[in-house]
Parts: C-alpha cells; sequence; structure tokens
C-alpha cells in the first residue's frame, strides 16, 4: 500500500493508482474501502470496464443487493453478454425477493447459452420461491 498511496500523493487525480489501491482492497475483502477507492477511480474518470465489476462485486459481497446490479449494468454496456455481470445481477435480485427481474436476467443468460444447467436450476428455485413450479 506504501507505493500506491506514494502515488496517489504524487498524482491524486490520476484514476488508475485509485482502481489498483481498491482492488488490492477488495481481495482482502475490505469492501468499504475498495468501494471508496474504486469510486474515486471512477470520479477521475477512469475508463475501465472491470472498474465497475469490482465496484458490483463489493456491494454484493457486502450485500448492498440494492446497489450491486446499477454497477453492473453500467459494465453491461461495453459488456452485454457477461456471464458474471447478468448471473450477479440475477443473485442481487433474488436476494431482494424481485424474483421477475432475476428471472429476467437469467434469461439473458439462457439466450447466451441454452443448455446451461447451473442457469437451469437457478431458474427452478426462483420459481419455486415465487411458488409457480
Amino acid at each position: 500500500h506504501f507505493y500506491l498511496k506514494e502515488a496517489i500523493n504524487l498524482k491524486p487525480k490520476e484514476p488508475i493508482a485509485y482502481l489498483i489501491c481498491g482492488e488490492i482492497f477488495f481481495w482482502q475483502s475490505d469492501y468499504e474501502e475498495a468501494k471508496n477507492n474504486l469510486t474515486k477511480s471512477r470520479d477521475y474518470k477512469a475508463k475501465i470496464n472491470n472498474l465497475y465489476i469490482i465496484l458490483g462485486n463489493s456491494y454484493l459481497f457486502n450485500k448492498k443487493y440494492v446497489n450491486a446490479p446499477y454497477y453492473y449494468n453500467i459494465a453491461l454496456e461495453n459488456s452485454p453478454d457477461n456471464y458474471l455481470c447478468l448471473k450477479n445481477i440475477a443473485y442481487s435480485y433474488e436476494k431482494q425477493y424481485e424474483y421477475p427481474e432475476a428471472l429476467k436476467e437469467l434469461d439473458k443468460l439462457l439466450n447466451t447459452n441454452k443448455d446451461d444447467s447451473l442457469i437451469l436450476c437457478y431458474y427452478g428455485e426462483i420459481l419455486c420461491n415465487m411458488e409457480q413450479y
């Protein structure tokens, strides 16, 4: 962290140092610090799609299910078939009991791979939760 803090002190508006710092905090499971650094990186106009995925993951792993889909959807603008983003959006909606929204995301996943048995199982589980299976 010392070198990153030094880089931030030398160039406080350089987004890449905040991104790297945020990613390190994320991998250390310090999701609040990860979000703080990643948000600064975003505010300083970092144009890295992975930034939004890590931000979404930070909210998801911190059980802030309402916020996570927002960042995943930004990442999907550049990569509409991103399996991880679609799956995590569905999971976020399921944790909020927004089952129809979760199913919409799973439909998108099934459109890219109709034979994905894990997604089919997850789809059935959500239908079961909705008492429609």
